[in-house]
């Protein structure tokens, strides 16, 4: 049974390699991530201030860093409101947050 089971994968591995579904997900750097901002959009930004090419890798650790920087912003913002005796959190508490 284990042989058979073992002569069942290298058959699928090979025939999933001639069609060329190995080499695709071997390639594929960008693994699915639980992000809110979209790699696209850093792509934009960072051609936006004058990058000719952009990394896959970079856009995902710029991705990485400005959700975090987002994050930390989002906490104040939202201990600003709550302190003004708010739930929703608005603009100003946005920029003082950013101080």
């Amino acid at each position: 049974m284990i042989l058979q089971t073992k002569l069942i994968l290298t058959f699928l591995s090979q025939y999933l390699n001639i069609l060329g579904f190995i080499t695709i997900i071997k390639e594929n750097k960008m693994a699915p991530r639980k992000t809110i901002l979209p790699a696209a959009a850093m792509e934009k930004l960072l051609k936006k201030v004058g990058a000719e090419r952009v990394s896959d890798d970079a856009k995902l650790k710029l991705v990485e860093v400005l959700e975090e920087i987002g994050e930390e912003i989002g906490e104040k913002a939202i201990r600003l409101a709550k302190h003004a005796g708010r739930k929703t959190v608005k603009a100003v508490d946005i920029k003082e947050a950013t101080k």
